[in-house]
């Protein structure tokens, strides 16, 4: 019977450990997405008041 190649072997095994965990990264990826969302949604009103306290001096600046 023909030898094993040891690195053909390894390739198989680290594709094989990636296709396994790859589901488990989308996953956490998308759960990180979600509270990244949340989070700004939750700041969205504080970002949007100081932006309106900040703005008549930017004007002023600009002008």
């Amino acid at each position: 019977q023909p030898r094993r190649d040891p690195l053909k072997d390894l390739e198989a095994r680290i594709d094989a450990a990636i296709e396994e965990v790859r589901p488990k990264v989308k996953k956490a990826m998308e759960e990180l997405d979600a509270r990244v969302d949340s989070a700004v949604e939750e700041l969205r009103p504080r970002i949007d008041s100081a932006m309106e306290d900040v703005r008549p001096r930017v004007d002023r600046f600009l002008a």
